[in-house]
């Protein structure tokens, strides 16, 4: 009986033994499942440090107008002032015949094109001319009130391209050639005075008379 008892302990040892192995086993698995479960799943892909170019600004679909330009002010040029005055009174018979006696009035004259005669009537000025009786020599003077932006730059024009002359009563009087003649010009207060012949030569030649028609504005 002590031996079957014995027998019987030992049996019932054996399968609490396997009880617990089976346990332990069953709670390993179920503690593995569960780690399993929270284990992180794999993630995609970091995307790119570099960042991509800006994109670019389409053209706008609204027409741009061109820019108007600024209105610039009109500028009228100054006129001149009439200035009509009889040839006795710009050049007197005595003045004349100082000068040369053989001198007399030429009814049929008229200033060519080109020349500072033909200039100062197109300013509303006066020309007149005289002729030699005997050699058929001409000389014209003529006389204009240019506008005080014309007047100097006549005066600039005849300082830079002639050479001074002496005329009394003139702020400044040259001599050039101008048209295939020889020509004095001179300012006469707002006076723009020419002396012109196909025989002046020189500024001496043309003196006196420009010096008795400025006498005229003085």
């Amino acid at each position: 009986m002590a031996r079957s008892s014995s027998a019987g302990s030992l049996l019932s040892d054996a399968r609490d033994g396997r009880t617990r192995l089976t346990g332990a086993v069953t709670g390993a698995l179920l503690v593995s499942g569960l780690l399993a479960g929270c284990a992180p799943t794999a993630e995609g892909p970091e995307p790119s440090g570099t960042a991509g170019p800006p994109p670019t600004p389409t053209a706008s679909q609204e027409p741009t107008a061109p820019a108007s330009p600024a209105p610039t002010p009109s500028s009228t040029p100054e006129p001149s002032t009439p200035l009509a005055i009889g040839c006795n009174d710009l050049l007197s018979l005595q003045a004349v015949y100082d000068f040369n006696p053989n001198y007399g009035g030429a009814p049929d004259y008229s200033p060519a094109s080109g020349t500072s005669a033909a200039e100062a009537v197109a300013r509303q000025g006066t020309a007149c001319g005289w002729m030699n009786q005997t050699s058929g020599d001409t000389f014209e003077v003529a006389v204009s009130k240019p506008s005080a932006a014309d007047l100097a730059r006549l005066t600039a024009a005849a300082s830079a391209a002639g050479a001074r002359a002496q005329v009394a009563g003139a702020q400044g009087a040259w001599f050039m050639e101008r048209a295939g003649q020889g020509e004095i010009v001179a300012q006469v207060g707002d006076v723009w005075l020419v002396v012109a012949s196909e025989s002046f030569m020189s500024a001496g030649d043309a003196e006196q008379l420009a010096s008795a028609a400025a006498r005229a504005f003085r």
